[in-house]
């Protein structure tokens, strides 16, 4: 890839820089949590039509590997703390 895009614009800077732990948002959202950072990272799982989130701060505080039954579907998830 080439950063010759025909834009004046410099590659090597980070245009979203600090977006990551802001709590500002680009886009509107229905709901939130007080109990999680805005943009909390998630382990997302889709089973047969079940869904949950795990949230990586939750992750954190347990030993790995979490077990968990999602439906019927006994899961385990393997988290590298």
């Amino acid at each position: 890839m080439s950063d010759e895009t025909g834009y004046r614009r410099d590659y090597d800077r980070d245009p979203y820089q600090g977006y990551e732990t802001s709590e500002r948002l680009m886009f509107r959202v229905d709901q939130t949590s007080w109990k999680y950072h805005p943009k909390e990272k998630v382990i997302g799982i889709e089973l047969g039509g079940v869904t949950k989130a795990y949230p990586f701060s939750e992750l954190n505080k347990v030993k790995s590997p979490v077990k968990d039954v999602l439906g019927k579907i006994p899961i385990r998830i393997f988290s590298a703390q």
